[in-house]
């Protein structure tokens, strides 16, 4: 299970619950999104200013993206968790079996890093503010530049990352890495002429390869989300596919092992319910509990070349921008982390749905009651 503690930010108290909610389910990773556009949630001795700057944002996002016109709250948000505190939550959750793999996401995603380090950004000049909306993507300026200073920055922070969290792998996120800003930016086309790069795609592979190297100085290896593959990378970088079938098949297909994080139907930010005014707000889409619990983890084009190994396993993602309390974290995850955990520990040619319901109802859903978890009560 993963979980955004960027678009909304959560107390260490119920991290401690989400992964005692993974404890139970019998998961064995917690993938943490710790920085984004629009904030950075982890403490940084290298950089401070990441904290001081980065870690807040001036107003949040009311109501729905795409309501018109957008309202918002005018007050400052945020907030990070301590290296202390994040120890207290490694320990936490090592006690109980739980590996924590930690996101800090690059090139792109970098909004809040870039407000707080502008000398990082395609333009310096600009007076960064740390995003406050959601969807950035080809809409406001959020990527790293290339430059020596940039790479100093990462090297530093990603070993600094490395040397807190005990996981063999480390998430770089690597995805929606918008390519406009630097066509426009003539010190970064410059670098990429310098270089011998073929295009923007190129260069974002360049920063993947170049992050990659930092972590294996630390012995650590990389995940980063199915786009990293757009360019040229080596294959002992692992895939996290929140796309479709099609795209896992072309990433076992050109030699990656690949985690299954599809939208549809392991994206918990989609509505529950086919009608969206009886369920609570969402970003879109509609993922219901029996399309999680028969999801088929490996594709058939993959099995049957004998590739089943190369998918390493499942993860249901919850992006949090409609979830500004640990409530609604809650309501949005259970009962589909539950699907979630019994479509990955069991055999296709086992599953039966509507034994699955009938257990959820007798045995699970009063464990929510005793645990005081909201929870989808719909079909």
């Amino acid at each position: 299970m993963h979980l955004d503690v960027v678009r909304h930010f959560f107390p260490v108290d119920y991290i401690k619950k989400y992964i005692d909610y993974l404890t139970f389910h019998k998961f064995n990773t917690f993938h943490w999104h710790l920085t984004d556009d629009q904030g950075w949630r982890i403490e940084v001795l290298s950089y401070p200013k990441l904290n001081t700057i980065g870690s807040w944002r001036d107003s949040t996002l009311i109501g729905h993206f795409k309501d018109t016109p957008a309202r918002y709250e005018k007050k400052r948000y945020g907030g990070y968790y301590t290296r202390t505190e994040v120890k207290e939550i490694l320990q936490y959750a090592a006690v109980r079996g739980i590996t924590v793999i930690p996101e800090v996401d690059i090139p792109g995603h970098s909004r809040a890093t870039i407000t707080a380090y502008p000398e990082f950004s395609t333009d310096p000049s600009n007076k960064w503010g740390v995003a406050y909306t959601w969807g950035m993507y080809n809409r406001q300026n959020n990527v790293l530049a290339p430059t020596p200073e940039t790479f100093t920055f990462l090297r530093t922070i990603f070993h600094e990352i490395a040397d807190l969290f005990p996981s063999e792998y480390i998430h770089i996120g690597g995805d929606e890495c918008s390519k406009m800003w630097w066509k426009q930016s003539a010190t970064t086309q410059a670098f990429v002429k310098e270089k011998g790069l073929k295009d923007e795609v190129a260069l974002q592979s360049y920063f993947i390869e170049q992050v990659a190297g930092y972590l294996k100085e630390k012995n650590k290896k990389v995940i980063g989300w199915h786009e990293i593959m757009e360019g040229k990378i080596d294959t002992s970088s692992i895939l996290m596919n929140w796309a479709d079938d099609k795209k896992a098949i072309e990433a076992v297909g050109r030699g990656f092992s690949v985690i299954m994080t599809p939208g549809k139907p392991f994206y918990f930010d989609h509505y529950q319910s086919k009608d969206p005014s009886k369920d609570s707000l969402a970003i879109h889409g509609y993922n219901p509990l029996e399309a999680v619990y028969k999801y088929e983890l490996v594709p058939s084009a993959i099995s049957s070349k004998g590739l089943g190994h190369k998918i390493l396993g499942g993860q249901a993602n919850v992006w949090t921008e409609y979830m500004e309390y640990a409530t609604k974290v809650d309501y949005m995850v259970l009962p589909r982390m539950t699907a979630v955990s019994e479509t990955l520990w069991t055999a296709p040619d086992r599953k039966d749905y509507g034994d699955f319901l009938r257990r959820l109802k007798a045995f699970v859903i009063p464990r929510y009651e005793q645990w005081g978890s909201s929870y989808y009560k719909g079909e």
